[in-house]
């Protein structure tokens, strides 16, 4: 006998399925969420689908900005690959922590030049953030946040680890051993470098992320995968080229699309691996670049022009952008960003205000109710959630954004910016100022016709910037204004006569002067002198004021005297102090002439001034 339920009954049953169902729903969004950190390496504006280009296939980026958000100012910290990881990983300005630019590995691993260059062990890491929460946390892929053992993934959190410490790879083959071809330098599981390898590295780097998903998925997770597609050498299998004949006429663009392809596809990979763990609800997936478009670009590798600031794009492309990778311009900063999380964010979203990797750490933190780590500097960026959910609606998640990379710089303040770089802007010359809501392609310099505007921005960055130290591996970019206390101190030296940067003659081109500094001094061939008249008669000690965070030797020489100068190792870049290196006698009223040029064990300094203090 069929019994058919009665119209109340029906009532309740759907009633009881609409509760279970949001109470599935809610758990789903209160609990902790898997956390899934998709890094692309060297991906423009321009080579993503979503973002309406129709020579690139992303058919599983698409879906995932299609199913969440996609941040149509997204914006990372840096303009470079290791600085942009360190601000992406931290949640802080990269440059506070003395990580402004890539980690230098010369030397490593025998007698490194920087032991300890990538991001300082005093300030956590998100997977050290998460792991007192209970979450696995795995990372694949490109690591370039520090060679030294204590700097490595397992030192910082990670429970697992595949992948190469380093800041490129051949996709094809990797050493057991460090050679001189660091494109080959060993691949790691965990700690211990692996056998020789062949294979395509994005495709491997898929298959461990999947296989990381299945492994973990019974618990919160946390899974950073760094492609280092689509950086160079341009390699990638014929399967993929078949794909992608329909794309371009280009070659080269066909050649990168390819790569592009191998990429989504494993994205796609790691994706039906979490729906198949059941854990789609839970797991909140952001996808980034690390920064924008590279100037040098072609199957046939064209050397890269300086020069360029738009256009002439034969494989990645910066859209409808100016600049390139390591440009301030928005084509160095400004990618492809997107979150995709079903418990909390809803389908179909395009968000038009500035956001920032620095936002990733703050925004995973504040889900756990975790406001900032408990060791280093609270984070610089936001929680976007928030902004994404209506209940900061017509607030900026940033009034303010800022970026120095060497001697680049930039601060956006609302929809103004200004900018500096030095492939646009000649040493001594002012930054450039743009309306980006009027014209985001930056083609209209407007700091002439708005100096008051420009004027505030330079002020207002000039503040934030002459508190960082110097870089690790750099030092101090020339440009930077010196401490306010350092200018006035510099005159106070009794019974001395200063010889100031602005007074010094470089010769060469790598070398920068800034107001207080000569830096970026490392090339054996440049050298720097001073034209001078004793001011007062007698012996005189002949003093460099310097910081090197290792030692060096000099070659000085002033009238008749030529000494070999040995400059001792400082703590770090900030560490500034005099050093004795010679002896002479002078002459009050001549004129003299004092060099210093590198010897043969010479190891770049910032030279801050030069003393001659009478005995």
């Amino acid at each position: 006998m069929n019994v058919i339920p009665s119209f109340t009954m029906r009532c309740a049953i759907t009633l009881s399925l609409c509760v279970i169902l949001c109470n599935l729903a809610h758990a789903a969004a209160t609990e902790k969420p898997n956390v899934v950190l998709i890094y692309a390496d060297d991906l423009g504006w321009g080579d993503v689908g979503y973002h309406g280009v129709d020579d690139i296939d992303t058919p599983n980026i698409d879906r995932l900005a299609a199913g969440g958000v996609h941040f149509t100012q997204g914006y990372v910290s840096a303009s470079v690959c290791g600085p942009s990881r360190v601000g992406l990983m931290t949640g802080v300005y990269q440059q506070r922590l003395g990580a402004g630019e890539n980690p230098n590995s010369n030397g490593f691993p025998e007698e490194p030049h920087f032991p300890f260059a990538g991001c300082p062990r005093s300030q956590p890491l998100l997977s050290e953030m998460l792991k007192p929460h209970g979450y696995r946390c795995g990372a694949v892929g490109k690591w370039h946040l520090g060679l030294n053992l204590t700097m490595r993934p397992l030192a910082r959190g990670f429970d697992s680890f595949y992948g190469f410490l380093n800041g490129a790879h051949d996709y094809e083959r990797a050493l057991p051993k460090f050679t001189k071809n660091k494109s080959l330098w060993p691949l790691f599981r965990d700690d211990k470098k692996q056998p020789a390898y062949e294979g395509y590295l994005t495709d491997t780097f898929s298959d461990e992320a999947v296989r990381f998903v299945e492994q973990n998925s019974d618990s919160p997770f946390f899974l950073y995968v760094a492609y280092n597609a689509v950086h160079h050498p341009w390699q990638v299998p014929p399967k993929y080229l078949k794909r992608v004949k329909h794309l371009s006429d280009s070659e080269d663009r066909r050649f990168f699309a390819a790569m592009v392809l191998a990429m989504d596809d494993g994205i796609g990979r790691i994706v039906s691996a979490i729906d198949e763990a059941g854990a789609a609800d839970r797991t909140l997936i952001f996808f980034i670049s690390d920064n924008g478009t590279p100037r040098g670009q072609g199957l046939v590798h064209a050397p890269k022009d300086n020069r360029k600031e738009r256009g002439g794009c034969t494989m990645s492309s910066p859209g409808p952008f100016r600049g390139f990778k390591g440009d301030t311009f928005e084509g160095g900063i400004r990618v492809p960003f997107l979150m995709h999380w079903p418990a909390r964010i809803a389908a179909g979203q395009r968000y038009e205000l500035p956001v920032s990797t620095l936002d990733v750490v703050p925004t995973v933190l504040a889900q756990l109710g975790a406001a900032q780590p408990t060791k280093g500097f609270a984070p610089d960026g936001v929680d976007l959630m928030p902004f994404l959910e209506g209940k900061r609606e017509g607030e900026r998640p940033h009034d303010v954004l800022l970026w120095r990379r060497d001697s680049d710089y930039a601060i956006r303040a609302g929809d103004w910016k200004l900018a500096w770089n030095d492939h646009s802007c000649k040493a001594g010359s002012r930054a450039m100022l743009f309306n980006l809501a009027d014209d985001p392609g930056e083609y209209n310099d407007l700091s002439h016709s708005q100096p008051e505007i420009a004027r505030k921005l330079q002020t207002q960055f000039d503040a934030w910037d002459r508190r960082l130290p110097p870089s690790h591996c750099w030092g101090v970019p020339f440009n930077r204004k010196p401490p306010e206390d350092r200018s006035t101190q510099l005159t106070r030296d009794e019974d001395a006569q200063i010889l100031t940067v602005d007074r010094a003659i470089l010769h060469g081109h790598v070398m920068q002067k800034g107001d207080d500094v000569i830096s970026h001094w490392r090339e054996s061939t440049e050298w720097i002198e001073w034209q001078l008249t004793a001011a007062a008669s007698g012996p005189h000690h002949v003093v460099l004021d310097y910081a090197a965070p290792h030692s060096s030797i000099a070659q000085v020489g002033i009238g008749r005297v030529e000494k070999t100068a040995r400059l001792p190792e400082r703590r770090d870049w900030g560490d500034t102090a005099e050093q004795v290196v010679a002896r002479v006698h002078l002459q009050a009223g001549r004129s003299y002439r004092l060099t210093i040029k590198p010897s043969d064990q010479w190891r770049a300094i910032n030279l801050h001034r030069v003393i001659l203090r009478k005995e």
